[in-house]
């Protein structure tokens, strides 16, 4: 089932896309979008909704005759259309959320250490005034924070160095 607007080219403020989910919702089919307007990116947001194909209309030039060559999409925008569609699909991925390649390599850079946020001495008990967290880890996880306030430094520390225990 496709949403459509009749008016060429249609406005983009009466596409009304959340119509897609009224319609899988309602009658369970896969729905698409017929789209007469000159966007290149809402395919792409109704593909993201979950349609399942795309109606657009296509010329080679809009200066041509005719009635429908105003509302179409010429070549580079055709292009330009896909494009956004394919990488909305690749996107969108799985449900499952594992951690990804790309997350896995930048691991070590983005996650965080406790650090001295000023020198803290040999014997000195941690607080929350002579440690932070930052990056990079290596070091104790924030997550243990509050397990280390009170703790005595077992070596002097300089400011933002690691704290290893």
């Amino acid at each position: 089932m496709l949403q459509c607007n009749s008016a060429y080219p249609t406005p983009i403020n009466d596409l009304n896309l959340r119509t897609l989910n009224t319609f899988r919702e309602k009658f369970n089919c896969n729905i698409g979008l017929s789209d007469h307007s000159l966007s290149t990116i809402v395919p792409a947001a109704a593909v993201a909704m979950g349609a399942t194909f795309i109606e657009k209309h296509f010329t080679l030039s809009r200066k041509m005759d005719g009635p429908d060559h105003k509302s179409s999409l010429e070549p580079k925008e055709l292009k330009a259309m896909v494009k956004s569609i394919r990488e909305i699909e690749i996107s969108l991925g799985s449900s499952k959320k594992p951690i990804t390649k790309s997350e896995t390599e930048n691991r070590k850079i983005i996650r965080k250490s406790l650090v001295a946020q000023k020198y803290i001495y040999k014997g000195q008990k941690f607080t929350n005034k002579n440690i932070t967290s930052k990056r990079p880890a290596g070091g104790i996880s924030p997550m243990y924070f509050q397990k280390i306030l009170g703790k005595k430094a077992k070596k002097n520390f300089k400011p933002d160095e690691i704290i290893k225990i």
